[in-house]
């Protein structure tokens, strides 16, 4: 409900995409946005390639498949489906987790809000960091990371550890998923991007609900906490190595055909 009411702002303050506006001619605008982002650049460089900017049929989920996309689309969605599952299982059961670990805890709510405020500070950390490094690289360290500290939970009793470890957690998964979307978005060409990222969030949802059924399962089990702890933080182990083949290639790339434009013409790492 809140985020709905940020829709009128968001209409007006922000730009559609480089390649609609030149599909759409209109061209006034296509500079504008330009000279805000890449200031002082030259109109004359600015030249559009007229097929690349036409309008393309609606796409459809085959056409996430073509020109070499289909290894790139199948490790994504297993990435969404593994980062959605710790995220929603981590969400229900870390309080219970905690509690399982630490008995002498009353309630284990507070690491459930240090997992989540920590989002938001990932989420600003790593789209920074992102820009200067590469979004793809990014991400490998940070689910790696968040493997290694979910997996520590289960290895420590003492609580200011289980805070840090918690809010690394968060960091490495909600904030690195708001992160993940901004580079799917930006990997599949621009006619497709919306299909795309629908897909992957959906497979995405599936991880979702599985999340919660399997931390559940873990409770059940009785087993360690160690190993309860351990299960969440394979699918951080699974999403690194699932990012390896994401391959960077030229075709996911929409914005060269903006010559001169710094970084408006750079590839996605």
């Amino acid at each position: 409900m809140g985020s709905s009411m940020l829709i009128p702002l968001i209409y007006k303050y922000v730009p559609d995409s480089l390649n609609l506006l030149a599909a759409k001619g209109k061209n006034d605008k296509l500079e504008s946005v330009l000279e805000r982002f890449v200031p002082g650049i030259d109109r004359k460089r600015i030249i559009a390639d007229k097929s690349e900017m036409s309008v393309h049929p609606k796409a459809s989920l085959p056409d996430l498949f073509k020109n070499n996309l289909a290894l790139s689309t199948i490790m994504l969605w297993i990435i969404y489906f593994m980062g959605l599952l710790m995220i929603f299982g981590l969400n229900t059961w870390l309080p219970s987790l905690i509690k399982e670990s630490v008995p002498s805890l009353q309630t284990g709510l507070a690491f459930l809000i240090v997992l989540n405020a920590s989002a938001i500070l990932g989420t600003v950390v790593f789209g920074l960091l992102a820009d200067k490094n590469g979004a793809k690289k990014q991400l490998i360290i940070i689910y790696v990371a968040g493997a290694f500290a979910i997996s520590l939970l289960g290895f420590t009793t003492n609580i200011p550890l289980l805070y840090l470890f918690s809010a690394i957690a968060g960091i490495c998964t909600t904030g690195a998923q708001n992160l993940l979307n901004a580079f799917t978005s930006q990997y599949y060409p621009y006619h497709v991007r919306s299909t795309a990222l629908g897909f992957a969030n959906g497979v995405g949802r599936i991880g979702g609900i599985v999340g919660p059924t399997f931390g559940g399962v873990l409770l059940s089990l009785a087993a360690p906490s160690q190993f309860n702890f351990i299960a969440f933080g394979i699918p951080g182990a699974i999403i690194a190595i699932a990012l390896i083949f994401v391959s960077t290639h030229k075709e996911a790339v929409n914005t060269n055909w903006v010559k001169g434009a710094g970084q408006l013409s750079e590839q996605p790492k």
